[in-house]
């Protein structure tokens, strides 16, 4: 701590690298979309993801196989169960509180 009370400047911090990145990499993108307005980039992105529909079909369902949900699904019954003997167990407390009473 310096005379006076004041704390020391907080050194300097390199700027992060990303910085540099995404103004080279984004930089085209950012200017061609800072020149048009907010409607016409709506439109077209409505226009892509209603072709994307229109290509995969009207009766395609999205159905992800067994081995990805296994997480899900068993976290999901572990959850119920969890639940159930948290409630048991607050029952059995209250019933020996209010039985001593």
């Amino acid at each position: 701590m310096r005379a006076g009370g004041m704390n020391p400047p907080a050194p300097a911090r390199p700027r992060p690298r990303w910085r540099y990145v995404n103004a080279h990499f984004l930089g085209p993108v950012a200017g061609a979309t800072r020149n048009s307005s907010p409607a016409v980039l709506r439109a077209a992105c409505l226009a892509f993801h209603r072709a994307k529909e229109r290509s995969m079909g009207q009766e395609v369902e999205f159905l992800a196989p067994r081995w990805i949900n296994w997480p899900t699904s068993s976290l999901f019954g572990a959850k119920a169960v969890a639940v159930l003997v948290g409630y048991l167990l607050l029952l059995f407390q209250l019933g020996g509180i209010l039985g001593t009473a």
